[in-house]
């Protein structure tokens, strides 16, 4: 195993205290959310002395820019570097004994136009990139927008919802994945970064591999299940909605031996779904195949 050494590089406003957080630091936590959430970061430091009290103590909303470096002792420029990206002091706790401060930054602040300013805007014969640059240019950060497909959209409309809160809604409605993260909106089709190469692969003997953990979980059913793709052929959304009845009617079918040689008794979902659950839990779990209308097969 090669020796590796892992450190921080920090910022506050702009002002490096890498040196000052190696000698404090307890803790170190980064969040990379998929969607519908910003990135974040925690920092525990140690605080015997009292030194986060006041002097050393960041204001909030105060700029942070984190790195983390993995360095191979026995090769001078081997090493690995992951920007975790700029974030704002959002919370600061304080906790003991032993003492500890604890500073929470997320990568929107909290004070930003795209999370607090509400308003109203109507949008027509346009596309849903148009519509995210245009966001991201009045707030003043940049776009990335990795979707294939020209998703058309012939109106929609903004009701005194926060930029946020609107292009969240539209990421739901086109079955999209967006977040904000290191000052910029990202917009992208979780199926198209699947079908792509893998930028890093661990395996139980990887060199940094320190540890890892794995649970399964049993998931419940619901009484109710909505299904709503984007159909590029038609261009609109197709929602489709199996009541409980039809769950279980469904679910009692699915358990009739069938054919083998029966071409239909599988069937692909169509791709782009994004499901939702609804109603109340059902103690009698039941597996449920539908197809791309969401209708389910007999």
């Amino acid at each position: 195993m090669k020796p590796y050494r892992t450190k921080l590089h920090v910022t506050f406003d702009n002002v490096n205290v890498s040196a000052i957080i190696a000698e404090y630091i307890e803790d170190f936590k980064y969040t990379d959310n998929s969607s519908k959430a910003a990135d974040s970061i925690e920092i525990r430091l140690r605080n015997d002395t009292g030194v986060w009290f006041d002097e050393w103590l960041p204001e909030k909303g105060a700029k942070i820019q984190a790195s983390i470096i993995q360095e191979n002792l026995e090769a001078e420029f081997d090493a690995y570097v992951l920007n975790c990206g700029t974030f704002y002091v959002d919370e600061i706790s304080f906790n003991g004994a032993p003492a500890t401060v604890s500073i929470k930054g997320t990568a929107i602040a909290a004070d930003s136009t795209i999370r607090n300013n509400k308003k109203s805007k109507s949008w027509e014969n346009t596309n849903l990139q148009t519509i995210a640059n245009e966001i991201a240019t009045q707030n003043g950060i940049s776009l990335e927008y990795y979707v294939e497909e020209d998703i058309i959209i012939e109106r929609a409309e903004q009701l005194m919802q926060s930029d946020m809160e609107f292009l969240n809604k539209l990421a739901v409605q086109y079955s999209l994945n967006i977040k904000v993260t290191d000052e910029k909106i990202v917009v992208y089709d979780k199926s198209t970064l699947e079908n792509q190469d893998a930028v890093l692969v661990i395996s139980r003997l990887s060199d940094y591999l320190l540890s890892y953990d794995f649970n399964l979980t049993v998931y419940d059913t619901y009484d109710k299940v909505e299904v709503s793709y984007y159909d590029t052929k038609a261009k609109k959304v197709v929602r489709k909605t199996v009541t409980k009845a039809e769950l279980d009617n469904a679910g009692k079918e699915s358990s009739t031996p069938k054919d083998k040689n029966n071409k239909n008794s599988k069937s692909n979902s169509g791709k782009k779904q994004n499901k939702r659950n609804r109603g109340g839990k059902n103690k009698n779990n039941k597996t449920v195949y539908l197809d791309k209308n969401g209708n389910p097969i007999k």
